[in-house]
């Protein structure tokens, strides 16, 4: 006699009411929940047989994110952010909207992400705000010209003009991929 308790042909206000009919529920010991559903009764009731609608989803990545994951990556952490204090904005904020006005200018459109992002540091150092990089980042910093000049001599598919990808028209687009 064992069966599912999943209620797949009936709902559950429709047993509960078969319950209390039958006299195996007293009125009195009625769930909470009974009085509640029965007054408001939902719109459309839930159906196993039902399929499940069609969610279009949404991005959830923004240029921003990226920028900010970038700021948590190459810069040591900022120290302790009260977000009850809503006048005083994290360096990380500040550090989003600098680098979105510095790449936006016009006359920065040759600059690459680190060239952006070193300004950027700058002017929230003009500022006060103490940014260091983190150890990790400053190692690979001081590595990259050396490797950037013995890549460069060396002649491989990668660096050749045929099988160069075409470039981003700016720097905010390049965020999205």
């Amino acid at each position: 006699m064992a069966q599912s308790r999943l209620p797949k042909f009936s709902h559950i206000l429709d047993r509960m009411e078969g319950l209390i009919k039958s006299g195996v529920v007293k009125f009195e010991n009625r769930p909470i929940w009974y009085d509640v559903l029965k007054s408001f009764p939902p719109s459309i009731w839930p159906d196993w047989l039902r399929p499940e609608p069609k969610y279009i989803e949404k991005p959830i990545f923004y240029p921003e994110d990226r920028i900010r994951a970038h700021f948590f990556k190459t810069f040591n952490a900022p120290g302790i952010i009260d977000l009850t204090d809503s006048s005083r904005r994290p360096p990380s904020e500040i550090f989003i909207e600098k680098y979105i006005q510095i790449a936006l200018n016009p006359d920065n459109s040759k600059l690459s992400r680190d060239q952006v992002s070193d300004l950027a540091r700058r002017d929230l150092q003009e500022m006060g705000y103490q940014i260091e990089y983190r150890k990790r980042y400053q190692r690979q910093k001081t590595e990259q010209p050396e490797s950037a000049t013995s890549s460069s001599s060396l002649s491989s598919p990668k660096n050749s003009s045929t099988s160069m990808k075409p470039k981003k028209e700016t720097l905010i687009d390049s965020l999205y991929d």
